[in-house]
């Protein structure tokens, strides 16, 4: 276990010390850019560049990781091969397996690191960024979502408008279509429908209700308050500005279900779902990548050439991974492909 641990501990330090450096790196170029070209002219203090960073890196942070994992394992095992530490450890009796327990390790903590701030910190971080730039700009507010109907259990829902101040909706209409699905069996409208804060659903104010049952009389109702369950919700009524990858895993999954109910095209967001769940494996397939480097004891220009290799490998993954995604956006390929292709 000692050994796993030093290894583990090593390869965490150079994993850590790239990407420190790269979001560095980041940072600063990205700052000499978009300093006359926004900052400056959008009159942005220095609290604004700072917050705006802020909510930039953990994204950045993910996309130099697995890249960061593939630096970090070739370092930590050039270092042990070159002060001699391979050579005790295979004495001892310990095989590659040995060696490779503490990368895979490492990897697996990348892969949950990966996953955790794809799902909880990007989509938050996003949406505090775009609403910054929007200040910035002196953007106004946000505009409401043109996809206003739904189908959810065999009923279509649907509204006119939404009342931002105090969230209700309105000129809400459902319909329940019957079971040979070109007649209805039931309808209900009302002009207002509000969202209860506390209850977190919806109350349906001069709600009229009319049945149309298969064999029998119809028959029409109307309520002044009903508590009604709906498809919608507050936070999701508005034009999303984020791009599909900066979504969590769960708002994809949402987001997907929504727009194929509602007919609308799903497919980037469905292809950036398999980009972010695939992307999350790619530092465990880097992080093993350096452990041939402790087993070359052969001439500088020999691990030269593996090192060059090594690395090719490791940026073809991004060039494969943005290919694969370009070539299903512009097909009808599987969007799977897009994810895992890499």
């Amino acid at each position: 276990m000692k050994l796993f641990f030093y290894v583990f501990r090593l390869f965490l330090k150079f994993t850590a010390g790239v990407t420190f450096l790269a979001v560095f790196m980041f940072v600063l170029s990205d700052l000499v850019d978009k300093y006359g070209r926004m900052f400056d002219r959008y009159d942005a203090t220095a609290n604004d560049i700072f917050y705006y960073y802020i909510f930039q890196i953990p994204f950045q942070l993910i996309q130099i990781l697995p890249f960061a994992a593939l630096i970090g394992s070739i370092g930590t095992m050039i270092m042990l091969n070159r002060s001699g530490e391979v050579i005790a450890v295979r004495a001892a009796g310990v095989g590659p397996f040995g060696l490779f327990r503490p990368f895979l390790a490492g990897g697996v903590l990348f892969l949950t690191f990966t996953f955790l701030i794809n799902q909880l910190v990007i989509p938050t971080f996003a949406i505090k960024r775009n609403r910054l730039v929007e200040r910035l700009k002196g953007g106004g507010d946000q505009t409401l979502s043109e996809s206003r109907w739904t189908i959810r259990n065999g009923w279509v829902y649907t509204f006119s408008d939404y009342d931002l101040q105090t969230k209700t909706l309105v000129g809400v209409r459902a319909f329940k279509l019957g079971n040979d699905k070109s007649s209805l069996a039931a309808v209900w409208k009302a002009d207002r429908v509000a969202f209860d804060q506390n209850s977190q659903q919806w109350q349906a104010i001069e709600m009229a209700t009319v049945r149309f049952p298969a064999k029998s009389t119809v028959t029409s109702n109307i309520v002044k308050e009903q508590m009604v369950s709906l498809p919608f919700e507050p936070k999701n009524l508005f034009n999303d500005d984020r791009e599909p990858i900066e979504f969590s895993y769960s708002e994809l999954w949402t987001k997907i279900d929504a727009m194929r109910n509602t007919g609308s095209q799903y497919r980037n967001y469905q292809t950036s779902f398999h980009v972010k769940v695939g992307y999350c494996f790619a530092s465990i397939l880097l992080s093993v990548l350096g452990l041939k480097f402790g087993f070359i004891f052969e001439r500088s220009s020999v691990v030269m050439k593996n090192l060059i290799i090594a690395l090719t490998l490791g940026v073809s993954y991004w060039f494969v991974l943005s290919s694969a995604r370009a070539f299903v956006l512009s097909s009808s390929a599987p969007t799977w492909i897009a994810g895992w292709a890499a």
